[in-house]
C-alpha cells in the first residue's frame, strides 16, 4: 500500500490536472457542490465496475475520482491534495466496505460547510485499497484519467463543464 501511496502523491499529473481545470474555467466558475455531484457520478461508475468485474471501467472511474477531488481541493482555496492526503492502510476491509466508506465520504463532501480534507483522505485510502485488491496502481489510474481529459474541450454552463 505504501508504494501505491508514494507513487500517487509524487505523480506529476496532479499539476497537469490543475492546469487543465484552470484552462477550462472549472476552478474559477465551478463550486465544491457541483464537483461533489460529479464525484457521486464517478462513484456510481466505480460501484458498477466492481459489481460487474470490469477492470477497464474501474481504472477509469478511480482516475476520474482523483481528478474530481483535485478540482475540489483547488476550488477550496488552492489546496494541493497531494500535500494533504495521508497514508492510511485498512487491509482487513473488503471492497464492499471500501465502497460504502467512499459513498459516505462523497456525501460529506457535498455539504456546503464540509471540511474537505478528512473525506478526501478517507476516499483516497479506500481507492488505494481497492486498487491493491485489483492488482492496480492508483497512480496509473490518475495517468489514465488525465490522458483521457487532457485534450478535451468544452465550456462551463451553470457551474458544470460541458464537453464539446
Amino acid at each position: 500500500m505504501n508504494n501505491q501511496f508514494e507513487k500517487l502523491v509524487s505523480n506529476p499529473n496532479f499539476g497537469n490536472v490543475r492546469v487543465w481545470a484552470h484552462e477550462r474555467n472549472l476552478i474559477e466558475k465551478g463550486d465544491v457542490q457541483t464537483q461533489a455531484i460529479k464525484l457521486f457520478e464517478e462513484f456510481g461508475e466505480l460501484c458498477g465496475s466492481v459489481l460487474k468485474n470490469k477492470r477497464d471501467v474501474l481504472i477509469d472511474s478511480v482516475g476520474d475520482m482523483i481528478v474530481v477531488m483535485i478540482n475540489i481541493c483547488e476550488i477550496k482555496n488552492g489546496i494541493k491534495m497531494e500535500d494533504h492526503i495521508l497514508k492510511i492502510a485498512k487491509d482487513e476491509e473488503s471492497k464492499n466496505d471500501m465502497l460504502s466508506n467512499i459513498g459516505y465520504n462523497v456525501y460529506l463532501l457535498s455539504k456546503p460547510a464540509a471540511n474537505i480534507l478528512t473525506p478526501i483522505n478517507n476516499i483516497v485510502s479506500s481507492l488505494c485499497l481497492i486498487c491493491k485488491l485489483e492488482g492496480l496502481e492508483i497512480s496509473d489510474c490518475l495517468d489514465f484519467a488525465y490522458n483521457e481529459i487532457k485534450d478535451r474541450t468544452g465550456k462551463m454552463v451553470d457551474g458544470n463543464f460541458v464537453k464539446d
